[in-house]
């Protein structure tokens, strides 16, 4: 359970008083239970859509789950999304991008990567009223998790001097991929049936082509590119649900 706790604490800013020491080894563990939280995530956003929907326009309910979701987690991942294109679009040195990554001053690069995320989020959200959209939210999330899981549990680290993602990438392998990967394709089937498996299949292509290039560019992931993995994928997500609608 306190893993479970752990995982809900690094991704969300849910406030958790957990008793006890903390080791990397516990957090590296933790990640098996990312999808678990994707699927928490994307429930209060399907509640949220329910109750939204009874008094605002259908517009403004998809700016307000946008809202909703980057509140619950900290912007976190954005930042990451954010810093990771800073990065790597600065062509510079490997060891220069990773410096570069860890300024908290944004890019251009950053700043237009934020924008046009937001935008495809916000129109794609938009475009799946009435055609499936609450088990576009609770894939989204669920995938999203899952891309960051699943690099992480394969991945070697950039960083030689450590970083918040280093844990996970230390104390997570195989065995994690297997059962992070086992329990996201379960709830994939559940929730979408075919077209969430197809769904499934284009977000794993596009986390292994990002995991890829990412890993050739920087000699490894981080704390950063796994966020910026997995906001990719959450619109990646949406786009495949209007694709295979």
């Amino acid at each position: 359970m306190i893993r479970f706790l752990l995982a809900l604490q690094f991704l969300t800013i849910i406030p958790l008083p957990i008793r006890g020491e903390i080791t990397d080894k516990m957090l590296g563990e933790s990640l098996v239970y990312f999808p678990l939280v994707g699927i928490l995530l994307g429930v209060i956003l399907v509640g949220s859509h329910f109750v939204l929907a009874l008094f605002l326009p259908e517009n403004i309910v998809c700016v307000f789950l946008l809202l909703i979701l980057i509140l619950l987690t900290g912007a976190l991942h954005l930042d990451g999304f954010a810093d990771t294109l800073d990065g790597l679009f600065s062509r510079k040195s490997r060891e220069e991008m990773l410096q570069i990554m860890r300024d908290s001053r944004l890019g251009t690069m950053a700043v237009l990567g934020l924008i046009i995320l937001l935008l495809l989020k916000y129109q794609l959200l938009y475009t799946l009223l009435g055609k499936g959209m609450n088990a576009a939210l609770l894939l989204m999330p669920l995938l999203g998790r899952w891309g960051m899981a699943a690099s992480a549990s394969l991945a070697k680290y950039a960083r030689s001097d450590g970083g918040v993602g280093k844990p996970y990438t230390e104390y997570a392998g195989l065995r994690e991929f297997i059962i992070t990967t086992a329990l996201t394709f379960s709830g994939v089937v559940l929730i979408g049936g075919i077209r969430g498996i197809l769904v499934f299949i284009c977000a794993a292509i596009l986390t292994g082509i990002l995991f890829n290039f990412i890993s050739k560019k920087l000699g490894g992931m981080t704390g950063d590119t796994y966020g910026a993995l997995g906001e990719i994928v959450e619109v990646a997500v949406l786009l495949g649900y209007e694709i295979f609608g």
